[in-house]
This record gives structure tokens, sequence and C-alpha cells, in this order.
């Protein structure tokens, strides 16, 4: 489970959030509504540890996320297929290299990195622009190319924002349809977006971002005890290891009874 625990963030004299509190629970489509600069983006950046809070917790299966060392926080990281607003392509990589990106990261072999690829052009329809770079692509084009690369690792959870943005009616039915089939595949789905339509589409949990504060709607229970089971056997030590030299580093407060002494 991810939570997010009295969240603020601030960029100057704007707070964007302002002690936010939410929790994404495994398996769940969340989907966080609200204008442009409502915080949507800024929530994204904060579950990938782009981003810190200036107060409060960010956790993932009850770990402090900002306590994870760098090493581990790459394979963390890769447990993710992210989607951010605009696409954001390598401009030096075509889109078969762009789409090959996170199996690259993951050291798959070159037979299968080519087999997924191929796979994925196929599914968004995007052969004919396999070897374009990103300068030479329609708008629509960027769009299914970034989704294709969130889904090439097959990650655990997704992290969309603004998933249809730039598609056309028959663009946008033909995604939701592959997000809905992923959603019966059991992974984690949290979007960000402008439409308060797409949660519907989706039949998610529905979340408000507004002046940074969140409100939830549809909320349904769960399982305290529910766990991505993001973090193995084998990197616990790290973190406890960072955990409890974070604790060495509080200075340990004694108490001093003071005594006034009064002079004639």
């Amino acid at each position: 489970m991810f939570s997010l625990k009295n969240v603020s963030v601030s960029y100057g004299k704007k707070e964007v959030l302002k002690k936010a509190s939410v929790s994404i629970h495994p398996k769940e489509t969340v989907c966080m509504t609200g204008s442009a600069d409502s915080g949507k983006t800024t929530i994204l950046s904060l579950l990938l540890r782009i981003k810190t809070p200036d107060s409060g917790i960010v956790e993932a299966d009850d770990i402090d996320i900002q306590l994870i060392p760098k090493h581990i926080l790459q394979l963390y990281r890769r447990k993710f297929g992210v989607k951010f607003q605009g696409g954001e392509l390598l401009t030096a990589r075509t889109v078969t290299e762009n789409i090959a990106l996170p199996l690259e990261i993951q050291g798959k072999g070159q037979e299968e990195i080519n087999q997924k690829v191929q796979q994925l052009l196929k599914q968004f329809q995007l052969q004919k622009s396999a070897h374009f770079f990103p300068r030479d692509l329609s708008k629509s084009q960027v769009t299914l190319t970034a989704l294709a690369r969130a889904l090439a690792g097959n990650p655990m959870i997704l992290l969309l924002d603004e998933p249809l943005e730039d598609l056309d009616e028959k663009q946008s039915l033909f995604v939701l349809s592959i997000l809905q089939k992923k959603q019966e595949e059991g992974l984690t789905l949290v979007t960000f977006s402008r439409d308060a339509s797409l949660a519907e589409s989706l039949n998610g949990q529905c979340i408000q971002l507004e002046n940074g504060t969140l409100t939830e709607h549809e909320v349904a229970s769960h399982d305290p005890m529910d766990s991505h089971h993001i973090f193995t056997k084998f990197v616990m030590p790290f973190i406890k290891d960072r955990e409890e030299k974070e604790a060495e580093k509080k200075p340990n407060v004694k108490k001093v009874r003071i005594t006034a002494i009064h002079s004639r």
C-alpha cells in the first residue's frame, strides 16, 4: 500500500499540497483529478521520490521511501510504469528505442527486448513510426509511445499523467480498453487528469485535488494489511540499516530539572 501522510509541498510561496493524506491499495484504480497546477504531477513525483515533501511522510508498504538507499531506489522505481504529462520521450532515441528503455534498464536480453517491443508497436499501432524520432511524431503518437514505454517492463504499478492527452475519440477508447485489461490482470493503476470522466470510464476511486487538499469519493473498504510486496527480504536489511542511522542522528534530549536560586 502507498500512503501520503500529512504531506505538504510548496513551490516558492505557493503551497501546492496542504497536509494531504491518501492511501492507494494493491490492485486498486485511483483517479486523481484537478485543474492545472493542482498538485497532480507533484503527487506522482512524490511516489517516485523525484520530489521530497516539505513535511509529512510518503510510504510504500509501511516503509518511509525517504529511507530507501540510492542503489535500492533504482530497484524500487523499476516496479513502476510511468507516463509523464507531455510524454517526455528521449529525443535522441527512436520510438522503438524509447519503448525498449525499461527493458534495457532491467537487463533483459536483446531477443526478449525485440519481441516485447514489436508486440507493443503492434498493440499501439506504431509500426509505421517505429524508427521515427520524437520530433517527427504527432502529439497523439507521442502519447501512444509514452504509454507503450510505461507498459514495456511489466510493471506492478502504473502512474499515468494525462493518459488520454491529444488522443482522438477512437484512440482514447482503444487506450481505455488496454487499461481495463491491465486492471483485470491485477495492476495497481493511478491516473492524474483534468478530466473527471476518466474515473468513471475506469470504474476507479475518484480523488479530487483542490486548493492543495484531497477529497475522496467512492471509498471502498480494504484490508489494512494490504501490501504490494515491493520490498523483498534481500533489500529490507539495507532499509533497516538506514532507519537505524537516521535514528542515531536524532539528538538525545535529556530532561533537566531547573532550580531557581533567589538571593537578597
